[in-house]
């Protein structure tokens, strides 16, 4: 019987056989949202998205496109509502991966100090196919039930 050693993860040890899903907290783009893979002609892309405390600004929604949200680090939650009642807001501890529908406004908060969560979506997500809603009013968190 041969033995294998067991392998720390690394991108440069795993690099011939795929992408360690992760997320640089130095991203050079500046922004809270980054793919990190990609099927191109394929029609998905894996982004990572950093979410800070509290900060939730709008809703959006993707007319074509389902996308998943998945935990990584951190506690957050997920805001939706449905396409023809956007002011009518539910709100869910994001404690295990989703997927949305198509045209579902939404949006994910930390509640932590920072929160991390993969998001899984059609490649062509652009802001030609998705819009953005101010939120009807300040969102304040109740007790979780």
């Amino acid at each position: 019987m041969e033995m294998y050693p067991l392998k720390t993860l690394s991108a440069e040890a795993f690099a011939p056989f795929g992408t360690i899903i992760e997320h640089s907290f130095e991203n050079p783009t500046g922004r809270d949202y980054q793919i990190v893979a990609s099927a191109p002609g394929q029609g998905w892309v894996i982004g990572i998205l950093e979410l800070k405390r509290n900060i939730a600004p709008y809703l959006e929604r993707h007319l074509y496109s389902q996308e998943s949200h998945e935990p990584l680090s951190g506690t957050s939650i997920l805001i939706v509502s449905e396409p023809q009642t956007p002011d009518d807001l539910h709100v869910f501890l994001l404690d295990k991966p989703v997927c949305l529908k198509e045209g579902i406004w939404h949006q994910a908060m930390a509640i932590s100090e920072k929160a991390v969560i993969k998001v899984v979506e059609n490649i062509d997500v652009s802001s030609e196919n998705s819009e953005t809603r101010k939120f009807p009013a300040e969102v304040r968190l109740g007790a979780v039930i």
